[in-house]
Parts: C-alpha cells; sequence; structure tokens
C-alpha cells in the first residue's frame, strides 16, 4: 500500500483487547510495517482504540506519511486519539507542537477530505490538553 513516499507491507499485526463488561477499554495494539519516505524499513506498534480498526489503519497510514517520521507520527496518534498529552519539555514547545499538528492536519485534509472529522476531533483534545497545561503558568494567575 502506497502512501506518498511510504509504502505500507499489506500485513498487519493485531491483538484486539475488550471486556465483555465494558466497552469503554475495547482497543486493537496494531503493527504496521513498510519503507518510510527515507527508504528505512521501520515496524510500528500502536493503539486504536474503539472498534473502528480500517478506519484507524487507514488514517494512520495517512498520518505516519504526512510526518514522514515514525516516531512523530506515533506521538501525533496518541495526541489525536484523546488518550495520551504530545510529548515536550516546556510550554513553548508544546505550542510549537500544536500548530505543527494542526498545520499539518490542515494539509492531510486538503488531500484526505474524509479525515476531517477524525482530526478535527482530534485536534479538539490536543487544545484542551494544552489549555490545561497553560492554565497551570503562575504568571497567568
Amino acid at each position: 500500500i502506497k502512501i506518498g513516499q511510504w509504502e505500507f507491507w499489506p500485513v498487519v499485526k493485531d491483538i484486539h483487547y475488550w471486556q465483555v463488561s465494558t466497552e469503554a477499554n475495547n482497543h486493537h495494539r496494531v503493527t504496521l510495517s513498510g519503507r518510510d519516505g527515507n527508504g528505512k524499513l521501520f515496524e510500528e506498534t500502536f493503539v486504536i482504540y474503539g472498534e473502528e480498526l480500517l478506519p484507524g489503519l487507514v488514517y494512520a497510514m495517512i498520518l505516519f506519511s504526512a510526518t514522514n517520521n515514525i516516531t512523530l507520527g506515533v506521538e501525533y496518534w496518541k495526541a489525536l486519539s484523546g488518550k495520551f498529552s504530545l510529548k515536550y519539555a516546556s510550554d513553548g514547545e508544546h505550542l510549537d507542537k500544536v500548530i505543527a499538528l494542526k498545520k499539518l492536519s490542515e494539509n492531510i485534509v486538503k488531500e484526505h477530505p474524509y479525515m476531517e472529522l477524525f482530526l478535527q476531533k482530534g485536534m479538539k483534545e490536543v487544545v484542551e490538553r494544552f489549555k490545561e497545561s497553560i492554565s497551570k503558568l503562575e504568571i497567568l494567575k
């Protein structure tokens, strides 16, 4: 499966975890492998929450190829899933990452408009986490 300069192998590993008593913990631990835009081989495992496995795979592949960096792509995926925050050392770096992810999302939607709702919901979570982190700044109190 070729997306941009990235090639994803057609074999996808998936471990589906669920509990009969609750849907809250339903998730897939997925491993994608292939060759990135620089020709480097990769194999990366990440989590897709909920039951939407196929759309999640497509969205993740597009996101990873758009970042052109598997590590950053997985970090963005985790943040957009609403389960984790972006990694940052300072509030300034956090803001820079939020802005970069917003620009990346806008570029993705231009080419893949069907991702707009997913990215919109994810960015809402990212922005809420950013607001929460800066609300703790002493200068704003």
